[in-house]
């Protein structure tokens, strides 16, 4: 059960990679050091757009790491 679940989360990290891959930011953020391409997919599909973001602080707030 263990290698199925593990072979599923591979297949569902590569979906992510091939889909986030069509997006202009996807580049941008693999090109900072130590982000990778599946912290790049996973950032994008949790803030999504950041230019809907008037400034950081908000990007902070959403993600729930402002204090």
């Amino acid at each position: 059960m263990l290698l199925n679940l593990l072979g599923e989360k591979e297949n569902i990290s590569s979906q992510m990679i091939m889909e986030s891959r069509n997006l202009p930011e996807f580049n941008l953020f693999i090109s900072l050091p130590e982000v990778g391409e599946i912290s790049a997919a996973l950032f994008i599909g949790k803030i999504g757009d950041l230019l809907r973001f008037p400034n950081h602080k908000k990007v902070n707030a959403f993600t729930g790491v402002d204090i």
